[in-house]
Formats: structure tokens, C-alpha cells, sequence
């Protein structure tokens, strides 16, 4: 009896509870949002990643270096910062993604980064890069399963 019951919890839970897919997922760049980084930013060509493993945890999944908690369909990926120094000057870029799954195989998003900078240098690098520090930009994207 106790293990009909566990084996029917289980069952239910499954069944009112959103999976993805787990396995290779192809994300697709999509179109700059907003964008308070300048124009120079704007034009910067986006390469399109190579696919990444979504692999599936209690709270929600993984995505290449990202660990998301999943409610429901809605996914939050946190916040991941890259830092950079150059000699004494930081340069950061700060990416938090989320996003909704349309259903276990597509979902889409939106990644906003985050450029800043810490440093006597930052002015030199302002003009390098066409743009103050800080800014902010979003891109819409959407990922798609495209296997095991």
C-alpha cells in the first residue's frame, strides 16, 4: 500500500508539473530591445552559440554554464559576471537571463547585459568601446531542443 502511494504521489506530480527537455538545445539570438550602450554597441555582430546541454535539477535545470530554477514554465537564470582586468582596470559584463518554455521543446527570453567598468582607465576605454560606463542592453532570444 505504501509503495502504491509513493509511486502515485510521484505519478501526479509528474503529471502537474512542467520538464523540458533534456538534452542539446540550440539558442537563437534574436533582436536588441533596448539598448542605453550607444550605437557602436548596437552594431556589434552576435555569433550564435554552439548548442548546450540542458540537464534537469530539483529546482530546475542547467544551461551550459547556468543554473536556473524553473516555476512552473517561467525559468530565472541569475545573474553570471565575467571579469576582466587590464592592468589595474576591471571590466565587467554582467548577463541575467530568464525567460517562459511555450512547451518541453521551445521557450524564449530575454538576456540583458550589463558592460561596467572600475579603474583610472575607464575613460580610455569608453572611447575604445563608443560608450559609458555603466550601460545596459537586451536581447530577445529563444532556445530550441534539438536532440539528445
Amino acid at each position: 500500500m505504501r509503495k502504491t502511494l509513493i509511486v502515485a504521489s510521484l505519478t501526479l506530480l509528474t503529471a502537474c508539473g512542467f520538464s523540458p527537455a533534456e538534452g542539446s538545445w540550440q539558442a537563437n539570438i534574436g533582436t536588441l530591445t533596448a539598448n542605453a550602450c550607444g550605437d557602436q554597441f548596437a552594431a556589434t555582430e552576435i555569433t550564435q552559440p554552439d548548442p548546450e546541454t540542458l540537464t534537469l535539477t530539483d529546482e530546475g535545470f542547467t544551461f551550459g554554464d547556468a543554473t536556473c530554477t524553473l516555476s512552473g514554465k517561467d525559468f530565472d537564470c541569475g545573474t553570471q559576471e565575467i571579469s576582466t582586468d587590464v592592468q589595474g582596470t576591471v571590466l565587467y559584463n554582467r548577463i541575467s537571463n530568464s525567460g517562459a518554455f511555450d512547451d518541453a521543446e521551445n521557450a524564449s527570453g530575454n538576456s540583458m547585459v550589463e558592460l561596467d567598468c572600475d579603474g583610472t582607465d575607464c575613460p580610455t576605454y569608453e572611447g575604445l568601446l563608443g560608450l559609458t560606463f555603466p550601460c545596459e542592453a537586451t536581447y530577445a532570444y529563444t532556445i530550441s531542443y534539438v536532440g539528445e
